[in-house]
């Protein structure tokens, strides 16, 4: 039973609630009790957040006296004590702990009700985390956004978020002082607001200076209040009663899990509205297969683009234009096995090369697994929301969900998360189509979940491309579209198929042998006709936006974002992607793409330098707000994009004109660790290494824990004691020591596969190249220090073309000095591996320790 002054006051908030305007929300540390943050930890509150700054940053015990001498200060004291100690670790430390936090239920009935607007004292993404995609209009800055579409929430973080490491976090009364002085529009909001709206207080001490300072101006000025302020705070202490009673406001003496209670019974006709809104944001994000199924399936389809090339279509599913695999059912199989025999959640990467069927296959899957009686949702925009879908399914009748994810490599992260978050009353089924080589990058992320499994469809076997062949010739057959294959017998067009890549093949068959030719007279036209206007920059405007996507898709990038086309085109877009119609598709929700990959070569081998410095410069531009927050593809895009490598060896731009490119993005990315990276590659290739090292150690400083950081820094050093000869044999020899301890310890310290191999690789390539360079003969303890390396990793890189050549080299540098130092010892299977690498003719045998560079993992 609550108390009086509760009771009273729990008889004026529902008619603030009810109100067309409603209430503000104000939460402080004890709203985000119950957390836990991405490691599986609750959320330290005051006094216990003193005592993880005192002793995992300062490295005091807790028994010590400077320890209970600091524990006896304030947050904001011992805060501020830290950060002149260290900025950047203080900094590091308060985003990991307060990353990617996990709502309770009392958390998500708080956030979802449609409050006029949140403010908060919390840097935490826990509110973000309790609602779903969109409906927070976040704002962690001092710098006013307009405000989001209708039906969002503005959400003000007054002391920074963990989600916008480019400003500064306010924990220390010096930060609290410099940001209300300033001109910082979100302060004089509050104080505004403060004076004028009903506020709900949850989760604030009382003795924050932000509540302090507004109400101390507030009482100090002539303006009456227009609002009413509703504290929640079960245990408010004598001073804290006292100046809530001054204030005139109401306290409520009850828990925010009671609140949230409260609440939910009080309003549950404005939460109903609240869900429609929930389920229509939902579908921007996701469809619902099913839906679509049942929607569509007595559709009379009978066109479509698929046999061209195009994406596959639901309704080239649902009217069974898609060819059979034996994969197909080797994965269903192994579902319905998986859900019989196991109860952890499915997570199923399934791998092909480009144009490889992989997006037919997942809708394939996906169309089974309805039939079967499963709910089937597919993920279609840039960014997978993990608590907007949860939200979503919680309120789902189904007991078995399954979500499918093309081009999916970039959300292994996020899909880690789904299911570490995923109810435990369901079961998920995540089926994920990717590439090869983007998933290697990122297959660590996924790897460790109990129902990981990977399939390859790119199946050559026997069996497998005749159930391919018999499948398309008999769905061919059954869709009057056998074209020229109408001349052949049935074994004839079984070996069309069985012979030929099945885009190869379709090709033949749909004239396939001139589409080429037509995607590229189609290209020529679209030249000709800008010039004929002879407006130079409306052909100059044409030639970059092909570019642009002929880029895209030669980094294997799936689109070009909508905001990214809006942003870099703008007035122009409308009619610029009017003029090019003919080669571009439109990519779901998301964006637009080129419409094959044969257009490639002929675009980007036209484009003038000039023409692909400023492409890329303004794409880069207008993507850096974006990079390095939540959405994974913006990332994807700056890498890919950025990579000195690809630039200077595909793309063909001197190393001058790299640096010089990179060089103009400074103001927008120089809090980015990638950035520096590429700037310091881009000075190595000049065989700059002094300016190189000085770039690399601002991308350490900015990603102290980077593994390409310090591979970076490793091989500068190492290329620099051979490549710069500018060096005495001293200073060479120094550079090289260093470059190899650090490189040993990324390689003893790393497990992952791929960076095993790339910096094992590194340290043998470039230890040879330097001894070569001062003919020197290594000691056998220098030697036997890198065959100890290969010989450890034996096993596990057979297969690895790096590790194969990294071996020769080594072998080869040994033959060629008739180095004879006794190899160590090895196990037989081992050694049968070491055999096969070894025992090569001296024709294959690669003395030079040549190797065609490689992009960085």
């Amino acid at each position: 039973m609550f108390d009086a002054k509760t009771q009273f006051s729990l008889t004026i908030l529902p008619r603030k609630l009810h109100q067309e305007i409603k209430p503000i929300l104000l939460t402080g540390a004890g709203f985000s009790y119950g957390a836990k943050n991405v490691h599986g930890e609750r959320l330290p509150l005051g006094k216990e957040l003193i005592e993880m700054l005192v002793t995992n940053l300062l490295g005091y015990d807790s028994k010590s006296e400077e320890a209970k001498d600091l524990m006896g200060h304030t947050l904001s004291d011992v805060y501020e004590f830290v950060k002149v100690n260290n900025e950047s670790q203080a900094k590091s430390f308060l985003i990991d702990l307060f990353s990617n936090c996990q709502p309770v239920d009392f958390h998500r009935t708080i956030a979802n009700f449609p409050w006029q607007k949140i403010y908060t004292f919390n840097i935490d993404d826990l509110m973000e985390n309790s609602v779903p995609m969109g409906y927070l209009n976040v704002i962690s800055t001092s710098i006013p956004m307009k405000r989001s579409p209708h039906n969002t929430v503005d959400y003000i973080k007054l002391h920074g978020c963990v989600r916008n490491h480019s400003a500064d976090f306010v924990f220390s009364n010096s930060e609290y002082i410099r940001t209300s002085i300033g001109n910082d529009f979100r302060f004089a909001d509050f104080v505004r607001d403060a004076c004028t709206e009903d506020f709900v207080i949850i989760g604030a001490s009382g003795v924050e200076p932000d509540i302090e300072t507004y109400f101390a101006r507030y009482r100090n000025s002539d303006k009456t209040p227009q609002g009413n302020f509703f504290y929640v705070d079960p245990y408010p202490d004598a001073i804290v009663r006292s100046k809530i009673e001054r204030a005139g406001a109401h306290l409520i003496r009850i828990t925010a899990s009671e609140f949230a209670a409260w609440l939910e019974k009080e309003t549950k006709d404005i939460r109903k509205g609240r869900i429609a809104v929930s389920s229509a944001q939902f579908k921007k994000s996701f469809r619902d297969v099913g839906e679509y199924i049942r929607k569509h399936q007595n559709s009379d389809n009978t066109t479509t683009r698929l046999y061209e090339g195009e994406n596959p279509t639901w309704l080239d599913i649902i009217s069974g234009y898609d060819f059979s695999k034996a994969i197909t059912s080797t994965i269903l199989d192994y579902i319905n096995g998986e859900l019989l025999a196991n109860d952890c959640h499915l997570v199923i990467p399934m791998l092909s090369k480009a144009i490889g069927g992989k997006s037919v296959q997942l809708k394939r899957l996906g169309f089974e697994l309805y039939s079967q009686g499963i709910e089937v949702y597919e993920l279609i925009n840039d960014s997978l929301n993990v608590q907007s879908f949860i939200d979503f399914i919680s309120r789902t009748p189904g007991n078995t969900i399954a979500l499918l994810i093309d081009d999916g490599s970039s959300f292994y992260s996020s899909v880690n998360r789904l299911v570490e978050l995923f109810p435990n009353d369901k079961r998920l089924i995540v089926l994920i189509a990717a590439r090869p080589y983007f998933h290697q990058k990122k297959y660590y992320e996924l790897r460790h979940l109990p129902g990981y499994k990977v399939f390859a469809l790119d199946d050559i076997s026997t069996d497998s491309l005749l159930t391919l062949a018999q499948s398309a010739v008999t769905t061919l057959k059954e869709k009057g579209l056998l074209g020229t294959l109408k001349a052949m017998s049935h074994q004839e067009r079984l070996r069309h198929f069985r012979k030929n890549d099945l885009p190869n093949a379709l090709w033949k068959v749909f004239h396939g042998v001139g589409l080429k030719k037509r995607f590229e007279r189609s290209y020529q036209s679209i030249i000709r006709d800008t010039d004929r206007r002879g407006d130079e920059s409306w052909s100059l405007r044409v030639a970059e936006i092909l570019f642009a996507f002929a880029l895209f898709n030669q980094r294997e990038l799936s689109h070009v974002p909508d905001i990214v086309l809006s942003l870099w085109l703008e007035k122009g877009k409308e009619r610029l992607l009017m003029q090019v119609a003919d080669l571009i598709k439109p990519i779901d929700n998301k964006g637009m793409a080129l419409r094959t990959d044969m257009l490639n070569s002929i675009i980007i081998n036209s484009t003038e330098r000039s023409v692909k410095m400023k492409v890329i410069r303004e794409i880069l531009r207008v993507i850096a707000p974006f990079v390095g927050r939540d959405n994974e593809y913006f990332n994807q895009i700056q890498g890919r994009l950025m990579n000195e490598l690809f630039l200077r060896k595909n793309l063909k731009l001197p190393a001058v004109k790299v640096k010089e490119l990179l060089t103009k993005l400074l103001k927008y990315y120089d809090e980015n660790h990638n950035y520096f990276i590429q700037l310091g590659r881009a000075e190595q290739a000049l065989g700059h290494y002094s300016p190189a090292l000085n770039h690399l150690q601002q991308a350490e400083i900015l990603a102290p824990g980077s593994y390409n950081v310090k591979n970076s820094i490793a091989r500068n050093y190492l290329k620099q004691a051979y490549d710069d000869s500018r060096l005495t044999q001293d200073e060479a020899t120094a550079a090289y020591d260093t470059g190899r301890r650090i490189m040993l310890d990324l390689i003893s310290h790393r497990e992952q596969y791929q960076v095993r191999a790339y910096s094992i690789h590194s340290l043998v390539v470039e230890s040879v190249k330097y001894w070569r360079k001062f003919d020197l003969t290594p000691s056998a303890e220098e030697y036997n220090e890198l065959a100890k390396v290969l010989h450890d990793a034996i096993g596990e890189y057979r297969e690895d073309s790096r590790f194969n050549h990294a071996v020769q080299v080594l072998h080869g540098f040994a033959k060629q000095k008739q180095i004879k130092y006794p190899f160590p010892e090895t196990a037989i299977e081992k050694l049968v591996v070491m055999k096969a690498v070894l025992t090569q003719s001296d024709s294959k045998l690669l003395i030079s320790d040549d190797f065609p560079e490689q992009e960085e993992i």
